[in-house]
């Protein structure tokens, strides 16, 4: 959601999301956030990236096309190349 705010719309942004553990990166892929998971979020950015549903959040699809969930462990090669890394706990 802060890519979408901050860069320029005109630059091509992929989003590579990886895990070893893949039960972790099927429920990222599937972008649901319960009440509890979304604290800290700006109303703003709920109400123009996410839907509300039941008890939680749906990560809207324009969000989810940056990002390619990829399983692997980083300390293994990758085969992707120029990439920049974050990390960042959930």
């Amino acid at each position: 959601m802060v890519v979408k705010e901050k860069l320029d719309i005109s630059w091509k942004v992929n989003i590579l999301a990886s895990d070893i553990s893949f039960n972790s990166l099927m429920k990222a892929k599937e972008g649901f956030y319960t009440q509890d998971r979304i604290l800290g979020i700006p109303d703003n950015f709920l109400k123009k990236y996410m839907v509300e549903i039941g008890n939680g959040y749906y990560v809207k699809d324009e969000i989810k096309e940056l990002i390619q969930f990829d399983y692997h462990n980083l300390k293994n090669d990758s085969n992707s190349k120029d990439l920049i890394l974050y990390s960042a706990e959930m």
